[in-house]
C-alpha cells in the first residue's frame, strides 16, 4: 500500500516543472509550443481551456482533446500532457473516451502516448515504455503493444 501511495505521489509531483513561458492547468504543464501551434493551426483557440474542458467535460471533449493534431515538438509535448492527464483523471475516465475512437484514432493516440512516456514531463525508461501495461493496464488492454 505504501508503494502504491508513493507511486501516486511521485506521478503527481513529476508532472510539475518546466520553463516560465508556458502555463499550468492544475499540475499539468502546457508548453508555449502547444499554445503557439494551436493558435497557428486554429484547431482550438486556447490549448489550456481545451485541456480544462477535456478534464471536466464529456467523453467527446476528452476524445477531441486527445486527437488534436500536432507535429514536431508539439506532438511530444501533447503526448506528455496526455500522460499527466491520465495520471490526473485516472484510466477509467480516459477509457471512456477511448471507447469512442475507431482503430485509426487509437493508433494515432498510441503514438502520442509513446512519445509522451519517452519525452514528456515525466519520462519513463525504455523498459518501462516497452512494458507500459504495468503503469496503464486498462489502456494497454485497449491499445495493445507500443
Amino acid at each position: 500500500m505504501k508503494t502504491l501511495l508513493l507511486l501516486f505521489v511521485l506521478s503527481f509531483v513529476s508532472c510539475i516543472s518546466i520553463d516560465e513561458d508556458g502555463e499550468y492547468v492544475g499540475t499539468i504543464y502546457i508548453s508555449s509550443v502547444l499554445q503557439v501551434q494551436t493558435h497557428n493551426k486554429s484547431i482550438f483557440s486556447d490549448y489550456a481551456s481545451s485541456l480544462k474542458k477535456a478534464i471536466d467535460g464529456t467523453e467527446d471533449d476528452l476524445k477531441s482533446f486527445c486527437l488534436m493534431d500536432f507535429d514536431g515538438e508539439g506532438a511530444y509535448d501533447h503526448g506528455g500532457v496526455l500522460i499527466c492527464m491520465i495520471d490526473s483523471i485516472g484510466e477509467m475516465k480516459f477509457l471512456e473516451a477511448m471507447k469512442l475512437m475507431n482503430q485509426k484514432e487509437k493508433d494515432h493516440l498510441k503514438v502520442y502516448l509513446r512519445v509522451g512516456m519517452e519525452y514528456g514531463q515525466k519520462p519513463f525508461s525504455y523498459d518501462d515504455i516497452k512494458n507500459y501495461q504495468k503503469y496503464y493496464p486498462l489502456i494497454a488492454e485497449q491499445l495493445g503493444e507500443f
